[in-house]
């Protein structure tokens, strides 16, 4: 029994003993050159394996590398032709395509201002036709508002005068178009902007509070012709009041040279435009004034009074719009 323990306390040593201690214990120098050299050739092949998986791992990247380069590529290169086709798809549609035209408006100078003469009771425009520009006029008007008279007021024996004229004239083979609204120009008329209405009305407006009023009277008949000698007019001269309204005019002389707009005429022949025939027929109508002035006479023999009118006002016409400016006094 003793032989047997001691046995197994020796075996249970050896197995938890090291490999050294048994190496020393129980092992010659042989043996454990040889378990030398085999750990060695162990170890010396573990390196080669993992170098060899190394390099497997390399080579791994490199092919994924240089597949992953060659799908760039071919990326590229369908990109590439994908635009290319998509290009060419766009020339063949664009080819194919129909082009729409642009409106005449867009491209085409447009169609010109054309005037009716049926409107304008058969006048000629003087000066072209521009939708920036505003034909305007000063001008004192022979209305109801301004006649003097009583019973039978100043303006409506005007317009029988002129009825009774133009039957006279027609006699004689003149055909004369009586004009719509009485007056006594006090300008030339002006083109002005829309811009410069406003000012220049308030201008004048300002300039004429040192004016009173005063009253005017038509004297006898005169012919005139426009400056283009497109139309010939019947006029009555002014007597009294004359120099009023040509103090007047300086004054808007003065103001539309502030603004670089032509001034009156010269002669400053004041006077009431009551008629007037197209074209030049000055010698025609001179002809026939002695005539005229007979039937003049028989309206203002007995009352003079019918052919005064109290200038309380003027007119400022620029465009459609008429300005009434006062005079003697002034307004903001």
């Amino acid at each position: 029994m003793a032989g047997e323990s001691s046995a197994l306390g020796l075996l249970c040593t050896y197995e938890s003993s090291s490999d050294s201690e048994r190496d020393s214990g129980y092992t010659s120098d042989e043996d454990k050159k040889r378990k030398c050299d085999r750990s060695l050739s162990e170890d010396t092949h573990k390196i080669k394996r993992q170098r060899t998986d190394n390099n497997s791992m390399v080579e791994d990247m490199i092919v994924d590398s240089t597949n992953i380069s060659v799908n760039k590529q071919s990326s590229l290169n369908n990109c590439c032709s994908n635009k290319s086709q998509d290009k060419s798809v766009d020339l063949h549609i664009k080819r194919n395509c129909i082009v729409i035209p642009l409106p005449n408006e867009l491209t085409l100078a447009g169609p010109s201002h054309v005037d009716e003469g049926s409107k304008h009771q058969g006048r000629a425009r003087t000066f072209p036709h521009d939708p920036g520009n505003w034909a305007s006029i000063f001008y004192f008007p022979l209305n109801e508002i301004t006649s003097a008279g009583q019973g039978m007021s100043s303006f409506s024996t005007l317009q029988n005068l002129v009825c009774s004229i133009r039957k006279c004239c027609k006699l004689h083979g003149l055909h004369l178009t009586a004009s719509t609204d009485f007056h006594i120009s006090l300008s030339k008329t002006l083109l002005l902007r829309l811009h410069m209405i406003q000012p220049l009305t308030q201008h004048v407006r300002a300039t004429l509070t040192t004016m009173p009023s005063f009253t005017v009277w038509l004297n006898k008949f005169a012919v005139y012709v426009n400056e283009e000698a497109t139309r010939t007019f019947l006029g009555l001269d002014v007597l009294a009041g004359h120099a009023e309204l040509a103090t007047i005019v300086g004054k808007l002389d003065h103001v539309l040279d502030t603004y670089q707009l032509p001034s009156f005429y010269k002669e400053c022949s004041l006077h009431a435009s009551v008629a007037w025939v197209k074209g030049d027929q000055r010698q025609l109508l001179n002809s026939l004034l002695p005539l005229l002035e007979e039937e003049f006479s028989s309206y203002f023999t007995y009352n003079d009074d019918l052919r005064a009118f109290n200038v309380l006002y003027l007119n400022f016409k620029a465009g459609n719009r008429i300005h009434k400016l006062q005079l003697g006094r002034y307004t903001t």
